[in-house]
């Protein structure tokens, strides 16, 4: 009988046992597991500041050539693109409008910034100044400067700034100026095939192969050196002549 007790009394502590742990692995599931177990997957990353900013740069273009012919500032010019910086709270919400935005260029000697004319002026875009560094504010979330080339080619790199709860956020963007044109090609030549006449001392009336009329044509080219006609029209060009007793000029019949 007291074995039978004693036997009784040790299965129940195994089961109590078994229970007992059955019941603590439940528990650590339920933790995570204990600090020095093995790890399961990635945990989830913290939310960034709500107060932080995500600036984007974004050019026009990505590369301009150097403005080896020393070109002025003007809208339109190949010497220059429009950068658009775009900025946001972490959540997408574009900032209000009248946000500082401050960029600036690491080297301006090889390009330097602009920005938008004073809309109060009459003239439009007049970039009566190039900067190194420069800021504008926002509207619809996006401040807008110019980039200019400057005559030598190399690597710029523009920061983008600005600032939200006393602190300042920014990004880059590296900016690449190529080789420009060849500063002796020239915009508008005559091609004349020889540099003389001989004098019309009698007054011969002109004529289909006079020899004393010679054609000239005046050929106009871009800056980089290509035949061009604006619009698709012949360009309009002016010639002058000094002094007007030895040459004169004439032109084709309308036809």
């Amino acid at each position: 009988m007291i074995i039978n007790k004693l036997n009784i009394l040790n299965t129940m502590k195994r089961q109590i046992t078994i229970v007992a742990t059955f019941l603590l692995v439940l528990m650590l599931a339920s933790c995570g597991g204990s600090s020095g177990g093995a790890t399961g997957g990635p945990g989830t990353p913290a939310n960034p500041s709500p107060n932080g900013l995500v600036l984007t740069l974004t050019p026009v273009v990505d590369t301009l050539p150097a403005n080896t012919l020393d070109y002025p500032i003007f809208m339109g010019s190949p010497f220059m693109t429009q950068l658009e910086v775009l900025v946001k709270h972490p959540n997408g919400n574009i900032v209000a409008d009248g946000t500082t935005v401050n960029i600036s260029s690491n080297n301006d000697s090889i390009a330097f910034l602009s920005r938008l004319d004073d809309p109060e002026t009459t003239d439009v875009n007049e970039f009566t100044s190039g900067y190194g560094t420069v800021f504008t504010e926002t509207t619809g979330g996006k401040a807008v400067f110019f980039l200019h080339s400057n005559s030598n080619p190399g690597t710029v790199i523009y920061t983008a700034s600005a600032s939200s709860e006393g602190k300042t956020y920014s990004n880059t963007l590296r900016f690449t100026v190529t080789e420009g044109p060849d500063p002796t090609v020239q915009q508008i030549s005559a091609v004349i095939p020889r540099s003389s006449l001989p004098v019309n001392v009698n007054g011969t009336e002109f004529y289909a192969g006079t020899p004393f009329m010679i054609e000239a044509d005046v050929q106009v080219k871009d800056v980089f050196g290509n035949s061009t006609n604006p619009d698709g029209n012949p360009p309009v060009v002016n010639v002058s002549i000094s002094p007007a007793s030895l040459l004169y000029f004439t032109v084709n019949d309308d036809v």
